[in-house]
């Protein structure tokens, strides 16, 4: 069952400020500044909020759940059949090759301190917590296609902000936000873990709104 739309009126949203928009392209910054000032025309309280932890999170997260986990399910088959696997799939499991049990330990303990952080300075004061989906807009193919270094950069800035709300096992949803005819922009809601009703009810509500004027 899909919740029915909340109504913005009252509704808590905190605009992240710090790491999500580093590198914005300016075309996706207007987007979704045009989409929150419909957003709180709808009766949104819109705040802007600096969450300190994630600064850090690219040195928290160095390895990476995924890499790490990934490494330790793929190792006996790297033994066997590394030449089978795509080179760029290959490299970011390998990411997780020099990490130790204790890096692992350290990484789960980070984890569990940023979301108790979260839980008291972003949770408890916002309904939802915005940002651009990602910070820029499609790249080329035949640009990624032809450049590993370009695929990986490219690859890791994209991922970047969804990756933030999966560390934060928060629950979001994308919205598209840019006017018809534009090169695709996502608007990101996220809400605190398990509160998958809830932002659903409220997603369906900014997407009303943003629907309307594009």
């Amino acid at each position: 069952r899909v919740p029915a739309a909340r109504p913005l009126e009252g509704v808590r949203l905190g605009v992240l400020t710090n790491y999500v928009t580093d590198g914005v392209e300016p075309e996706v910054a207007a987007a979704v500044d045009t989409a929150l000032k419909h957003l709180e025309a709808a009766g949104a309280i819109v705040s802007e909020v600096r969450f300190a932890p994630l600064d850090r999170l690219p040195d928290i997260n160095r390895f990476g759940f995924s890499p790490i986990e990934a490494y330790a399910w793929h190792r006996p088959l790297l033994e066997k059949h590394r030449e089978q696997y795509d080179p760029r799939v290959l490299v970011r499991i390998l990411k997780g090759q020099p990490a130790s049990a204790a890096d692992y330990l350290d990484l789960l303990a980070e984890r569990d301190a940023m979301l108790a952080e979260a839980a008291r300075t972003l949770w408890q004061r916002f309904d939802v917590v915005v940002a651009p989906t990602v910070p820029m807009l499609p790249p080329r193919v035949a640009e990624l296609v032809s450049d590993d270094d370009v695929f990986g950069r490219t690859n890791a800035l994209m991922l970047r902000n969804p990756g933030v709300f999966n560390f934060l096992d928060a629950c979001s949803l994308s919205l598209p936000c840019h006017m018809r005819g534009d090169a695709p922009v996502g608007l990101m809601l996220a809400g605190a873990p398990h509160a998958d009703d809830a932002l659903l009810a409220i997603g369906r509500g900014a997407e009303a709104v943003l629907n309307s004027i594009r």
